[in-house]
């Protein structure tokens, strides 16, 4: 048995396997790399993705705060790659940005159509968290900001240098510094989301949801619902789709703890305690066909020591001898 090939050398021809059709070398590749256990990635390449450009549409919201912007994104976009085109477009740390699409959180590795974004009017969710919720120092903003200056200094040259950049109003941005950005998001001041903060993903879920909408995390147990909340037609529905099932969930073990208690004290039809079983002696005894059933007599009391004792003679007369035993 030869020497192993390295992992990366058979991630190569499986992959090259793959686009030639070779589905024998293929499949040793796989079966190989399975046997050595190696952790994979694998991903298309962009000349698998359409090619042409998609208009997202983009609802971002923080703790007070919401806009709507479109973003021109292609079909093998990442969402690591988005995260970057926001920080690099808007200035919102990467760490900060959590994206939602089709009810789904994502994952950095994905791309955006493999989360049904492919064509335009497509649209996401973007949520904002603060730094101190996301651990996002000063420090490691300013390098990731310099960086990401240094690969657009050209894009930026154009700007006018003059410019302030942008202030939103009642929003805090996750870290100073955030005024060289070049486009403005179109904020407006909305009230306080009703509901409560998911401590998990932190997601604002309705008041009335037991658990959180995108990672399933319950409700916080110190959290009261307002009591002037009005939830709408869809959240009625499902309270009321909830509230059903519970019905149904408790209606099914009730006649399942009925069936339990119906087979643990079932008797015969001569029983009648359901303390304990009536004696052989009180049981009636079943007659002919066609016949009443007969009661049983009662057994003849068992006897006891004072039964057996022979009386004593009265006072004052003497008591003689046994009489002798009779031979045959």
């Amino acid at each position: 048995e030869g020497p192993k090939t390295k992992p990366g050398d058979l991630a190569l021809h499986l992959a090259q396997a793959i686009e030639y059709g070779d589905e024998e070398v293929a499949s040793q590749c796989a079966v190989a790399l399975a046997r050595q256990q190696a952790t994979l990635s694998i991903l298309l390449k962009e000349s698998n993705y359409p090619t042409e450009d998609i208009s997202m549409k983009v609802g971002v919201e923080d703790a007070t705060s919401s806009a709507s912007i479109t973003l021109r994104v292609r079909a093998h976009t990442t969402i690591a790659t988005l995260k970057q085109q926001v920080f690099q477009d808007y200035g919102f740390h990467p760490l900060v940005q959590r994206w939602i699409i089709g009810q789904c959180l994502c994952v950095d590795e994905r791309t955006v159509s493999s989360y049904g974004i492919r064509k335009d009017g497509d649209t996401a969710f973007l949520y904002l968290l603060s730094a101190k919720m996301a651990e996002l120092t000063e420090q490691r903003y300013e390098e990731d900001q310099a960086q990401v200056m240094l690969s657009s200094t050209s894009s930026l040259s154009d700007d006018d240098p003059s410019s302030p950049g942008f202030s939103l109003p009642g929003i805090h941005p996750p870290c100073p510094g955030l005024t060289w950005a070049k486009q403005p998001l179109p904020w407006r001041q909305v009230a306080p989301p009703a509901g409560w903060s998911c401590p998990k993903c932190t997601f604002i879920n309705k008041p009335t949801r037991p658990g959180c909408e995108m990672c399933s995390t319950d409700r916080p147990e110190d959290y009261v619902v307002p009591g002037t909340y009005k939830p709408d037609e869809t959240e009625l529905w499902r309270m009321q789709q909830e509230q059903e099932g519970i019905l149904q969930y408790q209606k099914r073990e009730g006649e399942r703890m009925a069936q339990l208690r119906t087979a643990s004290w079932a008797r015969p039809p001569w029983m009648t305690s359901s303390t304990c079983p009536p004696s052989s002696a009180s049981r009636p005894v079943p007659g002919p066909p066609g016949h009443p059933v007969l009661p049983r007599h009662p057994p003849p009391p068992v006897p006891t020591r004072a039964s057996l004792v022979p009386p004593r003679a009265p006072s004052g007369c003497r008591q003689g001898p046994p009489p002798p035993l009779l031979r045959p």
